[in-house]
């Protein structure tokens, strides 16, 4: 009885081990990438309650990685996204994951990748801070608090991210 005690233990140790291990090889995996330029765009006051936020992911270890999807608690849905051009019109459409190259990087930016943020659950003001998760398909995840800044042209009465055609297309 004593051996088997001791034998159930062992293994109880190793399994605590070799988890501990996969967590850790999974933030040395996470910590490859890096989040910089990070900013979300103020949404269109009186319009839809949608934002995006756009940054620059780098690459710094041998593997690619792909961000699968993104998580954050101020919207009802986060997603992926690039621009596509139908019939001379720009238009969203969600991807279904963001690939970064091995020691390089991808830059989310207006008129490309992005991550959208569909029915924000609040109003989000200039200056405020917004925490997002970007999650990796290597498992692990990238942190990043984006600040909300104002929409490029908002200042003449432009809105540009309300013209596209996200609405009922998406």
């Amino acid at each position: 009885m004593k051996k088997h005690r001791m034998l159930v233990q062992a293994l109880f140790a190793a399994a605590a081990l070799l988890s501990g291990i996969g967590a850790l090889s999974s933030a040395a995996l996470a910590a490859d990438v890096t989040a910089m330029d990070v900013r979300m765009f103020a949404p269109i006051a009186g319009g839809a309650p949608n934002t995006a936020m756009f940054l620059t992911l780098n690459n710094s270890g041998s593997d690619d990685y792909e961000v699968i999807r993104a998580e954050s608690d101020v919207a009802q849905a986060v997603e992926l996204h690039t621009h596509v051009e139908e019939n001379g019109v720009m238009k969203m459409r969600p991807v279904p994951s963001i690939r970064i190259p091995s020691h390089g990087h991808v830059e989310l930016k207006p008129g490309g990748l992005h991550v959208m943020f569909i029915g924000l659950k609040k109003p989000l003001k200039t200056g405020s801070r917004v925490r997002v998760r970007l999650i990796l398909d290597h498992g692990g995840s990238v942190t990043v608090m984006s600040p909300v800044v104002a929409r490029p042209g908002m200042e003449q009465g432009a809105p540009e991210h309300g013209r596209h055609g996200h609405g009922a297309n998406h």
